[in-house]
């Protein structure tokens, strides 16, 4: 302990620890000096095996810059996501309390009577719900992502990294099963049949797992016993009914609990009128509940957004397209969807016309491809790997752009690091080396005037 990173956040205590790596409890010396009554805050520091994943890095940093951009006052707030030598970790708000699972271990083998677990199932209902209406889908939810504060606040929250990896010797159905073939995590007791499907994300997915979690708090015990849902669905399982309950109650939970999508219940709104018995008088959708403040948040791993469009597609719930899309077996996380490009064209540097003002389409589609090259660059990807480098992502948004300024000054960028790695290797008097930089650059940017002169240079010192 005593550790600083980046001059800034001093690690005082080990507060969690997990497959991805370690949580601390950190003092932000900058808060300190601004004297800020509440200072710290908790940090996750990612293990060698994620670090050493270039893949990883740039999904783990797109979810966090995914959550950063909800910004609302029910949303737990993830700070940053930054690197200090070696070492790569996410500063996020700091929770103290306990985990809804940690609640559910504790009042087995009973559960909660209504009253008392509805405050915290419409807290985690408006979490969800919020995100739904911003178009995202949370895609692993679970008791581990619910937290209750000591002062009674719920929190949904995942800090943006549970599908990353699957920790050593953990294969349980709590477990986030992460395919690093395929760059997607689900958690097996709580997935829907469409997510081991592989279907579109989808708000019913969320619905399926809250059923799952209010079902659990309500009796101590998952509804199918932990077996995920396309094993449940196989063997024809009903979730047994829970005395206390109405009959219309329960209903609710099997309606939220069906295994096929288009029988679930359509949005988070009719499932908590549904549980509280249908009476929309009792419904207290956005205010407190049981005068209990239930301020929520959400922080998505697999986080996922949806465009409205198509014809199959339920009004109250419309199918998603992911952000991030996922890719096939072969295909890096990060690489640039090919539907993104062109039709039968392939990315280079030189300059198309440029249209007189781009289609809301193909903005989208050059932003998010500015968005994975920018994470490229970050960890190092200029040219390497064919097909999901940096280089290759700034061309393929000038072949839509050709004017686009953050395409060319990312490129500018990629040469002042080949520029500068060829001079310091230039001053130790290593001009082998020099020229590899050298040769690199002008791959990447071949009329850099500085590049260019620096290899004629090195040419002539030969």
């Amino acid at each position: 302990m005593g550790d600083i990173l980046n001059g800034r956040f001093v690690l005082e205590d080990e507060i969690g620890r997990g497959g991805m790596g370690v949580v601390y409890l950190a003092k932000d010396l900058r808060k300190e000096e601004a004297r800020d009554r509440d200072p710290y805050v908790a940090i996750k520091v990612l293990n060698e095996a994620v670090q050493q994943n270039p893949d990883a890095f740039i999904a783990l940093q797109r979810e966090a810059k995914k959550a950063q951009r909800l910004a609302h006052p029910n949303v737990a707030t993830v700070y940053d996501f930054d690197r200090d030598g070696d070492r790569v970790y996410m500063t996020m708000e700091l929770m103290q309390g306990e985990s809804v699972e940690h609640l559910i271990k504790q009042i087995r083998p009973s559960g909660l009577p209504l009253e008392k677990a509805l405050p915290i199932i419409e807290g985690m209902a408006q979490g969800l719900a919020y995100a739904h209406r911003k178009d995202i889908v949370h895609a692993d939810f679970k008791p581990g992502n619910a937290f209750i504060l000591q002062n009674g606040e719920i929190k949904v929250l995942d800090f943006g990294i549970a599908r990353a990896f699957n920790p050593p010797g953990q294969n349980s159905g709590d477990a986030t099963v992460f395919d690093p073939a395929k760059w997607e995590a689900l958690t097996p007791a709580y997935a829907s049949c469409e997510m081991f499907d592989q279907a579109a994300p989808d708000p019913r997915d969320d619905i399926y797992a809250l059923g799952c979690v209010s079902y659990e708090l309500l009796t101590g015990r998952h509804p199918f016993d932990k077996l995920p849902a396309n094993q449940a669905r196989g063997r024809k399982l009903i979730p047994k009914p829970i005395s206390g309950l109405s009959h219309r109650q329960n209903q609710a939970l099997v309606h939220a609990l069906a295994f096929e999508r288009g029988e679930r219940t359509p949005d988070l709104e009719q499932f908590l009128r549904e549980l509280k018995g249908g009476n929309d008088a009792n419904l207290k959708w956005w205010g407190l509940a049981a005068g209990v403040p239930l301020l929520l948040a959400v922080v998505g791993v697999g986080i996922y957004l949806w465009i409205d469009g198509g014809t199959d597609r339920p009004k109250s719930s419309p199918r998603p397209t992911p952000v991030v899309e996922q890719p096939a077996e072969t295909r890096p996380a990060a690489t640039i969807p090919r539907e993104l490009l062109e039709p039968d064209e392939t990315p280079t540097a030189e300059a198309k016309p440029r249209p007189k003002e781009l289609d809301a389409e193909t903005r989208a589609k050059v932003e998010r491809i500015l968005e994975v090259a920018e994470l490229h660059r970050m960890v190092g990807r200029y040219l390497e790997p064919k097909g999901s480098n940096a280089v290759e992502a700034y061309q393929a948004v000038l072949e839509m752009d050709p004017g686009n300024r953050k395409a060319r000054n990312g490129l500018d960028q990629v040469a002042t690091h080949f520029t500068n790695q060829a001079r310091q290797a230039m001053e130790q008097g290593d001009n082998s080396a020099a020229q590899t930089m050298l040769n690199q650059g002008l791959r990447a940017v071949p009329k850099h005037r500085e590049l260019q002169l620096l290899k004629n240079g090195c040419n002539r010192n030969k």
